[in-house]
């Protein structure tokens, strides 16, 4: 019944707060009633027989509703679970309006079926519905029959619950609707692993991975407790004893990284520790594997889909985590700290110990394995070289032994990501290092007796001598450290690596004593290697073998980046052909490649001997990796010169055409068209487009820029009229605009997404294809193509940086392109507005007929020229005629144009809103105001500053809208966005201006003069603003007390005149009383107004805008008159004394006042509650 009835009196919002505490006192007294009861000990009323009647009553009820509903053919439903007072039922093949009928007859049937009051109500429907356990369930909910979009509803899940992290509700709640809405699970797991990889990239907030629990107090934890939120606030406690959270609090959490065996309660941190200490990283398995994928398995697993094993089916890269002590408070205290990684550095198995077992089962094949990867140490050559010439130095008798991890660090250094892969040398093949005894030391050394050790060595470092042959210098360079560092510089100026490799490669021939060498050069582009010859070109063809194994050692060494070294080239079936050509002298091979860091194969050095010779050993192998791999990193250097070269100089270049762009200096067109072509030309492809995307299409479409011949024969790109719609059958460009990713094909024909009929359309064969979407901040903006790339087999991932790089700037000219055409369009929309609005003020042809019966005024009123005058009611529509007669009882007849300025006068009247107090009746008050000091005072101002005052003191309100400056703020209007301060006054003077030059009131001034006249009116009107002139009528007093004012000085003139508008503007309040009380009932009106604005929006308005304060008004007046206006009046008094009269009636005003707070009995006037704010 009190649910109905809350039904039935919805609108009425206090019966609505009773009915709702009535029936949730009902609830508590039905659920207090059968707990106390169904206690047996605990109880304070215990009765078994009535918890036990309740609850079978209750069981009973639910059962006889389940057995009608299934034994009912024609409804077809299923009971799937039921709970206490709730079932669930499933009709499965039904629609939605056939399961809301259905619902109803069961909802009726049953109802009908038990006493009163027992009912059933249908609260909702669920198509589609995952039912987790006991009162956990989500899907889409309907509510009623018409409902035409679903609500995505949840209980009991991760999506409502408090205890996760943000995470793993908002996956959760994403990819139930993708299952929702699509029923493909493909989708679903195409996001979840999209954002699982953003975890582990690090590309998400850290405030999605934060747990947040409730502190119950360090009383309220059992002895030991392993509680995150327990084990932050003893961290807090023990550096401060008042930084403990208050009960009940949510105390925010993440989980960080840590050694292996680490408990997880060791782990835990606060988000502000994170942003302090760089070292510390989230978890980021633990989020996936404990707090993301259990929740999101619970809906997924009753569907057959497994996120774990999502998870580790896809692609890794080496992870390496924190193993820093959390004692060491984030510093690296061990070697192992910076080396240590989850993956082995030999095979790249999952383990903690650096090393896999199975890796230290075999010291021999791990050994050969670490030096093959040498060449992706961190460590770069020069750095090597300072520490070899410092620990030579040291040793000077070159003693020791450069250990196995030394000799590591001696390698070029290297950014990728990837390991360089590893063939272990089978039985059945030579062993490369069959000569080393695994049951001895296994970690190879330099024996410093060994004279070729020596002279390897000796080139790196300096090492003093008491004299030096005349030859020296000579042999000096054919050691194989000049020559790397040769190499260094060498590379710095030049790009010849063919001369100075066959240099090396010599050396290395004689260091190692080898009978002959063999130079080869990598050609990535053809796949093959090109055998360098000794004899120029035009004596010998050029020898080139395929890179891929079964042929020449040379070749299988550019295939798989490593050294091979073997005793017997002709007896190994590895390579048939053995060094490429008929020799049966050549036995022992050693072929090392110059592989740069990222894993390039530049050129392969082939070292032989014969038969007549020992095979080659281990120390001839240790040379020429530690040199090859040095000229790797030497030639990786100059690469990454070359290429921040180009970086420079594209940069340098787009700046310079999108500074014309942004200069005017060409179209966007001819910009495109510039940009393209150099995009073309540096990427050297065949042919280049462009797509630009309309912003504010209702689907994806373009204007597409391709390839024409101008009027002089010259090839540019033209916008074609008809738009692109990037639509499935749109090809290349349509998919880069549809999902915002690059496209690099290298062999088109072979790739399904290429659309055969464009090149049948065009005839032309396109082979290779690089298409790169245009981003905007927020979206797609266009796609940039290029199209055959000339040189090479297809477009490089340099290419894909380069226009990278373009497409940026691409952006920025778009971008800039749009912000032009919408400016353009604003400023067209804007002149139309104004034209309107130019119309719509004109004055009315009644009133100029009414002005213009009368070309003189007769009949001026009495005492108008006196201060304390103000307009009788008789007088109301005589004011445009007064205040023309103002400005020719001042200004010369030759200076102004009488019809204009009725005009104008009009037209000033028109654009006056109806306000209670900033009207057209103010704005006449203040110029008759400012025409007395002007006609007392004209001596004082020039032509154009009495023209100035007059215009300014009528227009100085325009188009008030009846509100504060602060109101305005609050409100966020867009006069706040104009304007830095006094929003008003300066959009007063914007539509002053628009009247004046919409009628030329002054014919005869020139611009220069009516220049200077705009900024006049400006300070005049800007002055009326209260908040400036408290800081003017400080200056001006010590101005007049240290008697330095100066009328030729234009800081004093302008507080002066500062002075004389504020005056003018208050003016009202020298008036009688009658006249002043008429005036500041309006006033108040429109504060009362303004008042009940900010009360709709919540605000406590100022005493002198809350109406309820009206009591408040005398003080509040006699309060305004002694701070603001009756300083203002006797400031303006010392500098105009015939001004006089102004202070005596501002005074005047003050003393009636009083005298009205005495009669009422109210002799204290309370300043806290009299804010002053008036405009």
């Amino acid at each position: 019944m009190v649910k109905k009835s809350m039904k039935q009196n919805s609108e009425d919002k206090l019966l609505q707060r009773v009915l709702h505490s009535r029936q949730l006192g009902l609830k508590l007294i039905a659920n207090v009633t059968y707990g106390y009861t169904a206690a047996n000990f605990s109880g304070r009323m215990p009765s078994v027989e009535v918890g036990d009647s309740v609850v079978s009553k209750g069981r009973e009820t639910l059962m006889r509703a389940i057995k009608l509903i299934e034994n009912t053919p024609r409804w077809g439903a299923k009971v799937v679970y039921g709970d206490t007072d709730s079932i669930f039922v499933l009709v499965s093949g039904k629609t939605k309006e056939s399961a809301f009928k259905i619902g109803e007859e069961i909802a009726d049937q049953v109802t009908n079926d038990n006493p009163s009051p027992v009912k059933l109500k249908l609260e909702k429907i669920f198509q589609p519905c995952i039912l987790q356990t006991k009162k956990r369930y989500v899907g889409y909910m309907y509510e009623s029959v018409n409902q035409t979009e679903p609500e995505f509803c949840a209980k009991g899940i991760e999506t409502v619950r408090r205890d996760g992290c943000p995470a793993v509700s908002k996956m959760l709640e994403k990819s139930l609707k993708i299952l929702f809405e699509t029923r493909d699970v493909s989708l679903v797991r195409k996001y979840v692993v999209r954002q699982f990889s953003k975890l582990l990239t690090g590309r998400v907030s850290l405030q999605d991975l934060i747990f947040a629990k409730e502190y119950r107090g360090a009383s309220n934890y059992r002895p030991g407790a392993c509680v995150p939120v327990l084990e932050l606030t003893r961290k807090w406690l023990a550096v401060d004893k008042r930084s403990e959270p208050r009960c009940g609090e949510r105390v925010p959490y993440v989980i960080v990284n840590g050694p292996p065996g680490l408990p997880l309660i060791k782990l835990v941190r606060s988000p502000r520790e994170l942003f302090i200490d760089t070292n510390l990283r989230p978890n980021i398995l633990y989020y996936i594997t404990k707090a993301i994928i259990p929740p999101l398995n619970r809906c997924f697993t009753l569907i057959g889909a497994d996120l774990n094993k999502w998870f580790n089916n896809m692609p890794r890269k080496q992870m390496q985590i924190c193993r820093i002590s959390p004692d060491s408070k984030g510093k690296k205290t061990a070697i192992s700290h910076y080396f240590i990684s989850t993956d082995c550095v030999v095979c790249s198995q999952q383990t903690q110990d650096g090393v896999c077992e199975d890796c230290r089962n075999s010291p021999q094949e791990t050994l050969v394995t670490f030096y093959t990867k040498i060449r992706l140490w961190n460590r770069s050559y020069e750095e090597a070289h300072s520490n070899c010439v410092n620990d030579i130095i040291k040793n000077r008798n070159m003693s020791g032994s450069f250990e196995g991890d030394s000799f590591a660090k001696m390698r070029s250094n290297t950014d990728s990501e990837e390991d360089a892969s590893f063939t272990l040398i089978k039985p059945t093949y030579p062993a490369p290092l069959s000569k080393l005894d695994t049951t001895k030391q296994t970690r190879l050394s330099f024996s410093t007796s060994d004279r070729a050790t020596k002279r390897v060595i000796a080139p790196y470092v300096r090492v003093v001598r008491r004299g030096q042959p005349q030859n020296q210098t000579k042999k000096k360079k054919n050691k194989p450290s000049v020559l790397t560092r040769n190499l260094s510089a060498f590379l710095s100026d030049t790009v010849d690596l063919c001369s100075i490799i066959t240099e090396s490669a010599d050396v290395l021939k004689g260091v190692c004593k080898a009978s002959g060498v063999n130079l080869y050069m990598t050609d990535a582009a053809a796949g093959v290697i090109c055998q360098n010859s000794r004899i120029p070109a035009s004596d010998k063809y050029q020898v080139n073998w395929k890179i891929e194994p079964g042929h020449t050692i040379a070749a299988f060494v550019a295939y798989q980046k490593e050294y091979v070294m073997v005793d017997d080239v002709l007896g190994d079936i590895r390579f048939p052909e053995g060094v490429g050509y008929k020799d049966e002298t050549i036995k022992s091979v050693l072929c090392v490649p110059i592989v740069s860091p990222d894993d390039n194969c530049i050129a392969v050095i082939e070292l032989y001997r014969d038969v007549t010779q020992p095979v080659f050993g281990r120390d001839d192998l240790k040379i020429a990796v530690v040199v090859t791999g040095w000229m790797g990193a030497a030639i990786h250097q100059n690469q990454q010169r070359v290429e921040l070269q180009k970086q420079t100089e594209l940069h340098y270049y787009m700046m310079n055409i999108v500074k014309c762009y942004f200069c005017g200096e060409a179209s966007q067109e001819d910009v495109i068209t510039e940009i393209v072509n150099f995009a073309r030309s540096m990427l050297v492809a065949e042919r280049g487009s462009f797509y630009a995307i309309e912003p504010k299409s209702d689907s994806l479409e373009g204007k597409a820029y391709e390839y024409g011949i101008d009027g002089i024969g010259a090839e540019r790109l033209y916008k074609k009229h008809l738009k692109v719609k990037f639509n499935q059958d749109s090809g290349i460009p349509g998919i880069v605009a549809r999902e915002c990713e690059p496209i690099n094909i290298i062999d088109t024909y072979q790739d399904a997404r290429f659309n055969k009929e464009h090149d049948e359309k065009l005839g032309f064969i396109s082979r290779s294809i690089l298409s790169y979407p245009i981003m905007g901040p927020n979206k797609i903006l266009g796609v940039i193509q290029l199209v055959n790339k000339i040189k090479g087999n297809g477009f490089s991932t340099a290419d894909e940086n380069v226009l990278k790089t373009i497409a940026s700037y691409c952006s920025v000219v778009i971008e800039f392109g749009r912000l032009k055409h919408e400016f353009l369009t604003t400023e067209r929309i804007n002149q139309c507005y104004l034209e309107m609005l130019h119309y719509h003020m004109q004055p009315c042809r009644h009133d100029i007929s009414y002005i213009e019966a009368s070309n003189r005024m007769e009949g001026i009123p009495e005492n108008f020229d006196e201060f304390s005058w103000y307009i009788p009611n008789d007088y109301m529509g005589l004011m445009p005629r007064l205040t023309l007669y103002c400005f020719s009882a001042i200004l010369k007849h030759s200076e102004i144009n009488y019809t204009n300025m009725m005009h104008f006068v009009l037209a000033v009247k028109k654009s006056y809103r109806e306000n209670p107090y900033h009207s057209f009746l103010h704005a006449f008050n203040v110029h008759h105001c400012v025409y007395n000091i002007i006609k007392r005072n004209e001596h004082v101002f020039d032509p154009i500053e009495t023209k100035a005052f007059l215009v300014a003191a009528l227009c100085h309100d325009l188009d008030h809208r009846g509100f504060t400056n602060n109101f305005l703020q609050l409100a966020s209007n867009p006069l706040v966005e104009l304007y830095e301060e006094s929003y008003l006054e300066n959009h007063h003077y914007f539509v002053t201006m628009l009247l004046l030059k919409n009628y030329e009131i002054f014919p005869a001034m020139s611009p220069t003069a009516f220049e200077t006249l705009s900024k006049e009116i400006k300070h005049c009107i800007l002055s009326t603003d209260l908040a400036q002139y408290f800081r003017v009528r400080t200056k001006l007093m010590h101005v007049h007390y240290e008697e330095t004012l100066d009328w030729n000085n234009s800081i004093h003139r302008n507080l002066v005149k500062s002075i004389m508008m504020t005056a003018s503007d208050l003016s009202g309040q020298c008036k009688p009383y009658h006249v002043s009380k008429k005036i500041t009932d309006a006033l108040y009106r429109e504060f009362y107004n303004q008042g009940d604005i900010e009360k709709t929006f919540g605000l406590c308005p100022l005493s002198m805008m809350d109406r309820d304060k009206v009591n408040l008004i005398p003080e509040d007046q006699v309060q305004f008159l002694s701070v603001v206006v009756i300083p203002c009046t006797e400031l303006l008094e010392l500098v105009f004394p015939n001004t006089e009269d102004l202070k005596k009636g501002a005074k005047t005003l003050r003393d009636t006042w009083r005298r009205i707070i005495e009669l009422r009995g109210q002799k204290l006037w309370r300043q806290e509650e009299s804010v002053v704010s008036l405009e």
